[in-house]
């Protein structure tokens, strides 16, 4: 799935915009944060990835620990993110501690 597109519309604006897929196989769940800064996804691998919607580019993710992610969303604030498990269980990572960066690609020295 990565490389593809999802649309999103806001309901009161009714403006539209793409945004790339962050996950890899299948969408779980996703949520924007409450000030409209931050999208995080949820594979069905349990890993949850960040995005920036004022740049699109993927900010950092981290591996939920719960076998089959049934629902996420952002506190109030924004900085954390509650999951909910099929296993009953919930959890709240913070996103300001959690959160793993994206690798930065090593570059290749050519002789």
């Amino acid at each position: 799935m990565a490389g593809k597109l999802f649309k999103f519309t806001d309901i009161e604006s009714t403006k539209s915009r793409q945004i790339p897929n962050a996950i890899t196989g299948f969408l779980k769940c996703c949520a924007v944060s409450p000030d409209g800064k931050y999208y995080a996804a949820a594979g069905e691998d349990g890993r949850v990835s960040i995005l920036d919607l004022e740049t699109l580019k993927m900010i950092g993710y981290f591996h939920s620990n719960v076998s089959v992610i049934l629902a996420i969303d952002f506190s109030p604030d924004g900085k954390q993110l509650l999951i909910s498990g099929a296993d009953g269980s919930i959890r709240i990572w913070n996103l300001f501690t959690n959160l793993m960066p994206i690798p930065t690609p090593t570059p290749i020295l050519k002789p």
